[in-house]
């Protein structure tokens, strides 16, 4: 009876953790003090409003790369200085081309950036 219970409740604690991660591909227009704007993305089309997400300070900053095997994204390289690298500046913004996948854990208010992952397009 113990057991069942445990294994029962290991469980929902288990799919409350999944629940609170979330990932977002963002076409990035700017990049504040712990913080990343820009717009979320629909397959090719962007939203129509800008979003802002919180970034934790121990936040993953990586190349991206799509594994065709298992058809998801995962981390390749770290970048170097994360996101005060020559990739994420002004200038580079403005161009557009700065497309990121953001995984965040928590919920609301809660909600923060763990890990980004950069996919430069263009030269």
């Amino acid at each position: 009876m113990l057991r069942t219970l445990s294994c029962a409740v290991s469980a929902l604690l288990l799919c409350g953790v999944i629940a609170f991660a979330a990932d977002y591909t963002v076409s990035v227009t700017e990049i504040g003090d712990g913080t990343i704007t820009g717009y979320k993305m629909k397959g090719k089309d962007k939203d129509e409003k800008t979003t802002t997400f919180k970034v934790a300070k121990d936040a993953k900053v990586a190349k991206g790369m799509f594994d065709k095997e298992t058809k998801s994204f995962k981390a390749g390289d770290p970048i170097e200085n994360g996101l005060k690298n020559e990739m994420f500046s002004a200038d580079k913004l403005k161009e557009g081309k700065t497309r990121v996948r953001l995984t965040t854990e928590g919920e609301g208010d809660a909600e923060k950036v763990t890990t980004i992952l950069s996919f430069n397009r263009g030269k």
